[in-house]
């Protein structure tokens, strides 16, 4: 009965949030039609140990190890259940704001969000009112085109949303690469309010404050819900739902996924931020996805007592590193060859 209550939920969700992306779907995003070019010269010239230029590779000397980055999730979930505009949430938005200055990240910007009460995926106990923040900001590239990096940053336990701990050690490596040797400028991008009815709802909300970004964008990156364990089958974890837009996404997703031996499906679409993001961008080339959300709802994706203990380090690690070399790929094509 329980699980048939939590799958109407779910299927609830589907039907309340679909309309709003489509609806968004049409927001004009005047990219520019040139091609910015990439000279790679000057990071050829610079004649370092590592070829940043092999596309796809990472130099391990500077990823994250499997402890920081289980370390950055303990410090996410030491803040407690992060409700839109609760203490938690501005505690880990303070976080990734004081991480972003550390690496690097300019022009980081705070959004005020007005929060006016609960949507359908708030906790009984989330603030019904208050203020919350989108906060973002911007690692340069040799060119102007835009990489996003992006998902929400409120959620309710361990699972949702840790993506933004996988983002924010993605991005402090690409801030160790020299600029020279980055093709595109990365905006790491967190929103906020999926979890709450507010003035600026999630990906939508930011994406409709940001042209100037939105306008620069070439693609989107936003993986969610990563290894989250099903404790009917034995703790194992369950399979992760890739969402990859592009025939050329699809190709080098399913390369690295059998070489890391990932367990995950790989689809055209999908829902999530990532699908929010392919929407409101006018169907730009999107990659990320969420762990399968009907197993993941059932078993009980919503509870704010999820903790580590739910969570497979080794698969978090994995696919941390799977969504590492697919932005490393990406970084390497031109903005044609992104689209193919």
């Amino acid at each position: 009965m329980k699980k048939t209550k939590k799958h109407l939920v779910f299927i609830a969700m589907l039907l309340t949030t679909l309309p709003v992306l489509i609806l968004f779907s049409a927001c004009d995003t005047k990219e520019k039609e040139e091609e910015e070019e990439y000279d790679s010269t000057s990071c050829q010239a610079l004649e370092l140990d590592f070829d940043y230029l092999d596309r796809g590779s990472i130099n391990m000397a500077l990823f994250t190890t499997s402890d920081d980055l289980w370390n950055t999730l303990e410090k996410m979930i030491s803040f407690g259940p992060r409700h839109t505009a609760s203490e938690a949430d501005h505690n880990w938005v303070n976080y990734l704001e004081y991480r972003m200055q550390e690496m690097g990240i300019e022009q980081i910007t705070r959004d005020e969000v007005h929060v006016y009460g609960h949507n359908i995926m708030s906790h009984p106990q989330a603030p019904k009112k208050g203020t919350a923040h989108h906060i973002f900001g911007i690692l340069p590239g040799m060119t102007e085109e835009i990489i996003v990096l992006g998902v929400h940053s409120d959620g309710q336990n361990a699972v949702e949303e840790n993506g933004s701990v996988m983002l924010l050690e993605i991005a402090e490596y690409l801030s160790k690469i020299p600029v020279e040797c980055r093709r595109h400028t990365f905006a790491l991008v967190f929103p906020t309010s999926h979890m709450a009815a507010s003035s600026s709802w999630e990906a939508v909300g930011w994406a409709l404050r940001h042209p100037e970004i939105m306008n620069r964008a070439v693609a989107f990156v936003a993986p969610e819900h990563v290894a989250f364990m099903d404790d009917d089958v034995d703790g194992d974890d369950i399979p992760f739902m890739l969402m990859a837009t592009t025939k050329g996404l699809r190709f080098i997703a399913k390369e690295y996924r059998d070489e890391l031996d990932i367990r995950m499906s790989i689809w055209n679409m999908g829902i999530g931020t990532a699908g929010t993001w392919w929407m409101v961008s006018g169907f730009k080339p999107t990659i990320g996805g969420m762990t399968d959300q009907i197993p993941a709802y059932f078993n009980g994706l919503f509870n704010p007592k999820i903790g580590l203990d739910h969570i497979n380090k080794d698969v978090y690690y994995d696919t941390t590193y799977f969504f590492a070399k697919v932005i490393s790929y990406m970084d390497g094509l031109s903005k044609s060859e992104l689209r193919e």
